[in-house]
């Protein structure tokens, strides 16, 4: 029995690696690729463009591999299907084809190209009503909607999350409680004097009644900076909050 070969029989010992070399080697490997793949675009174009022609002659079509094709079943479709390529993947790569360029972009490419077009058209339908550029289409027109709908999206759950940072992070109770300690108001004295008397008789003694009162009286400067609307239901939900705590606490 033929003794099984190792790995280094089957695959040689690499020579020393060197970047020019290297180079030397993949440069024109990836050149033929991209030419490969770009006369592949090309022909799909065309094959599209001639097949959601009006006055494309179906009937004029050769033998397929398959044998002859009844009339009016050369379809953009059943091309890509003779070929091997999924209707949405043959149009997906000729989504990334500029005609006039000639030019295959890649996905990133793409997307760029795409939001800086729509960042124009943006800018430019303030001031002009339905402003389009040179070759602006419907379909164009339908992306762009979808992306202004993710931008106002985008931008309200921005907002949310600003508002949510700067009214309950850390660093805005930090300021609230230096506020409240370093350059208190008249106002906010005399509100904490008034807290301070009102339930010092129902604190223990073990606690400061200044200690339970300062934070009274941030949840109270947190709390204005809300929507009048919201003030009831926030101060009800910190009470649970409070409550479940506390009985946690206790056990």
């Amino acid at each position: 029995m033929a003794k099984p070969k190792s790995y280094t029989d089957v695959i040689p010992a690499f020579k020393a690696w060197k970047y020019e070399g290297s180079v030397a080697i993949a440069k024109p490997l990836v050149a033929t690729y991209k030419k490969v793949t770009l006369d592949l675009v090309r022909e799909l174009h065309a094959a599209r463009e001639a097949l959601s022609n009006p006055g494309y002659r179906s009937d004029l079509i050769g033998e397929s591999t398959s044998g002859k094709l009844a009339r009016g079943s050369q379809t953009w479709e059943a091309y890509c299907n003779e070929i091997g390529l999924s209707k949405r993947t043959a149009n997906n790569w000729l989504s990334l084809y500029s005609v006039r360029e000639d030019k295959l972009y890649t996905p990133e490419e793409y997307q760029d190209m795409l939001i800086a077009l729509f960042q124009r058209v943006q800018a430019n339908r303030v001031t002009k009503y339905g402003w389009e550029p040179e070759g602006w289409t419907s379909s164009l027109e339908r992306k762009y909607q979808r992306w202004l709908a993710a931008e106002r999206i985008a931008t309200d759950l921005a907002e949310k999350d600003r508002q949510r940072g700067e009214l309950f992070s850390r660093e805005y109770l930090l300021q609230l409680k230096t506020e409240l300690q370093d350059d208190p108001t008249p106002d906010e004295i005399l509100r904490f004097n008034e807290l301070c008397t009102r339930y010092e008789p129902v604190v223990g003694k073990e606690v400061k009644i200044e200690k339970p009162m300062t934070i009274v009286q941030m949840v109270e400067k947190a709390v204005e900076a809300l929507p009048e609307t919201e003030r009831p239901k926030v101060m009800e939900t910190v009470v649970v909050v409070l409550n479940d705590l506390l009985q946690k606490k206790e056990v």
